[in-house]
């Protein structure tokens, strides 16, 4: 074929794929030029789908230079779930003379079923007019209006470019133009600027938890397409129980914040529409709130039981005002069990806050902002920990965190000494750099007078040094030296690490030094229980971590595309295939000077995505003008802590078998678990009558 113009017109149907068959749901073609050439390439083509969760489910290109080189996987990716048809069109302008194309249509490394149609490919260069995009997606409530988000192609170049188009894509609100309804939704459920009341949802909030526990639900204020609240406020009356008790906790809210959406990244088959915009996240300070047309605002209600709490059932209302007019009230029942969760948190996490990324945030006031951070972790029961460390924490900040549960710290990462006294993180370094004499002699003076300091005040029992992260087989040897120096100088300080000698135990493989570390921590989808109890026989530990993965059908909480209970799960499978820990790599990866302003709740500028293909990874907490605040996802774990902290109580009183059986009602393996909030919250009550001894 002559370089040039080559067209292809097919359809290409695979709705008939079975499931288990999607790793060969797939189409080609292969385009051959006499002539190489670096002519621009224009593919696009139309799909449709019915559940769609793969890697790939796109348009893809692999092509062969001419000079022999290679460049795999140039595409162009469909929406994930079930939808109708939809067109994607791309630009790819080669860097070389292009001698062969291959291309393809992709449903793989997922599950789900798709149909293809009108693919087409041509070398052409485009008109400075063509607008190539296949992101529409809805502004409203934000702005009565959709965007396209594309590029078009100048002098060579592409160019990024945005259709604003007026429009009514995703949701339209179920209410009349002019009402508006007050309503109750799970804490665990995900409820998006469009979503809007079915006629099943509830207007009561009711919440069970242990005394010293948290719980939330959340109200939402969803209005028609012509009525608007712009000063909404919430009013909570006193709690008290059928005798008069005064409920001794404390009720607030907060308002939902919702950050700019880009579909594609990290789909997930029970995520919203990729037409709609908004994740929700960020937990805003109490204020009056606007509610946009046509649209919902959360308001996230959070009660925490004193640890003196009378058990019983605690009654009230929240008020919901527009303006100065009271126009909903919401009934409040708080059951108030007769057990307590830990003053020390019973599951070990290591999810970190990093000094650098908040020193770099607040420059001018460091040290208050450190400190807040830090009290946001305790507050939803996480150690405030950093694996990144390069000095070790101060005695005065442990002791602190320890008299607010606090059950391990990092006491420094195992690299030199960054050259950059103000680096916001350092995760590893090279062998060359960590396997000398004078590195060990820099890690022994760094640790020998502060390990003896930890032992005075009793803190050696929750340390930890933490190392090698992530690293493969040419590190092994150094970790193997390294370790056994570490363990003659101070005994009593096990290493942690996320080296892959777990991983690669798991695969068969027989390297030496694999068993030398004491804390293993392999990524979730590589843990294997059988594996860990052989370990564990051995004196060792053996954690597990998220981040960027593993991806569905694996629980994660690191990406907003996931539904929030997922997050909330992992503390019942943490406990369920007894992990003897979780962690999370980073809660305050933010970009620099990127602070929310809290007048608003909606932020279309915030960068959700820092690189990442998981939309959200490392961001749990959220820099603002006016301080440092806590998102949803970190309200999950609080609460998975503490379902973890509430399963061994259980296992304490009728034994973990009885224990276990409760947690197989929602997880059956770790691909399949409920995620229903309903059924979580019924396996809770069920506990909670073990723990009393119904």
């Amino acid at each position: 074929m002559k370089a040039g113009v080559s067209v292809l017109a097919v359809v290409c149907s695979m709705a008939a794929m079975a499931a288990t068959d999607i790793a060969k749901m797939r189409w080609s073609r292969a385009f051959t030029y006499d002539k190489p050439d670096k002519t621009p390439v224009v593919f696009e083509g139309w799909s449709r789908s019915e559940k769609a969760s793969a890697s790939d489910y796109c348009l893809w290109l692999d092509v062969h230079y001419a000079d022999g080189t290679k460049q795999w996987a140039v595409r162009s990716d469909f929406s994930a779930g079930t939808h109708g048809w939809e067109h994607v069109r791309d630009l790819w302008i080669p860097a070389k003379p292009v001698e062969k194309i291959e291309f393809f249509a992709f449903l793989r490394k997922g599950t789900g079923t798709a149909e293809f149609r009108d693919l087409k490919l041509e070398r052409r260069e485009p008109s400075a007019a063509e607008f190539f995009g296949s992101v529409r997606r809805t502004d409203r409530p934000f702005i009565d209006a959709d965007e396209i988000e594309g590029f078009a192609y100048k002098n060579g170049h592409k160019v990024p470019r945005s259709v604003s188009v007026a429009g009514r894509s995703g949701p339209v609100s179920s209410l009349a133009p002019d009402a508006f309804r007050v309503w109750v939704a799970d804490s665990m459920r995900r409820v998006t600027p469009l979503t809007f009341p079915g006629s099943n949802e509830v207007s009561t909030i009711d919440l069970e938890l242990a005394r010293g526990e948290a719980e939330s639900a959340q109200i939402v204020v969803s209005t028609g397409e012509r009525c608007e609240w712009t000063r909404g406020n919430l009013v909570c009356s006193p709690l008290k129980r059928r005798d008069g008790t005064p409920f001794r906790g404390k009720v607030v809210w907060q308002r939902v914040g919702y950050l700019a959406r880009r579909p594609g990244y990290a789909p997930h088959p029970e995520g919203v529409a990729d037409v709609e915009r908004w994740f929700a996240d960020p937990l805003l300070p109490a204020a009056p709130f606007r509610v946009r047309k046509g649209g919902s605002q959360g308001l996230w209600v959070t009660a925490t039981a004193d640890r003196a709490e009378k058990p019983g059932v605690y009654t009230g209302e929240i008020s919901v005002l527009n303006g100065d007019q009271e126009v909903s009230r919401i009934p409040v029942n708080l059951q108030v069990r007769s057990f307590a969760q830990p003053t020390t948190f019973g599951m070990p996490t290591a999810f970190c806050v990093m000094d650098g990324f908040t020193r770099a945030q607040y420059p001018d006031r460091y040290e208050a902002m450190r400190r807040q951070s830090w009290d946001l972790m305790l507050d939803h029961r996480l150690n405030p920990d950093d694996i990144s460390r390069t000095t070790p924490p101060p005695i005065a900040d442990l002791l602190y965190a320890r008299s607010r549960g606090m059950n391990r710290f990092n006491i420094l990462n195992l690299v030199p000494p960054p050259k950059d006294p103000n680096a916001r993180w350092v995760c590893y370094s090279s062998p060359e750099e960590t396997e000398t004499p004078a590195f060990y002699d820099y890690v022994k003076q760094t640790l020998t007078s502060y390990v003896a300091e930890l032992r005075r005040h009793d803190l050696v029992k929750y340390a930890y040094l933490y190392g090698f992260d992530e690293r493969e087989k040419r590190y092994y040897p150094g970790i193997d030296r390294l370790w056994k120096q570490l363990k003659a100088d101070f005994p009593d300080v096990p290493l942690m690490t996320t080296a892959m000698m777990y991983r690669d135990m798991a695969e068969g493989k027989d390297y030496p030094c694999l068993e030398t570390t004491d804390w293993y921590c392999p990524l979730s989808s590589v843990y294997r229980p059988e594996l860990s109890a052989k370990l564990r026989a051995q004196g060792k530990q053996v954690w597990w971590y998220t981040c960027c993965g593993p991806h569905h059908p694996y629980a994660n909480m690191a990406s907003y595309e996931y539904p929030p209970i997922e997050g909330r799960l992992l503390g019942w499978m943490t406990h369920l295939y007894r992990a003897d820990g979780l962690l999370f790599w980073h809660v305050n990866f933010w970009g620099r000077n990127q602070n929310l302003d809290p007048s608003d709740t909606f932020f279309p500028k915030w960068n959700t995505y820092s690189g990442l293909r998981m939309p959200g990874d490392g961001i749990f907490l959220y820099p603002t003008t006016e301080g440092i605040v806590p998102g949803i996802r970190l309200a999950q774990m609080r609460d998975a802590v503490e379902d973890y902290e509430r399963l061994q109580l259980a296992a304490a009183r009728v034994g973990p078998h009885a224990v276990d059986a409760v947690s197989r009602t929602l997880v059956t393996s770790m691909t399949e678990f409920t995620r229903d909030p309903a059924a979580l919250r019924a396996a809770r009550a069920k506990l909670a009558r073990l723990i009393e001894g119904e």
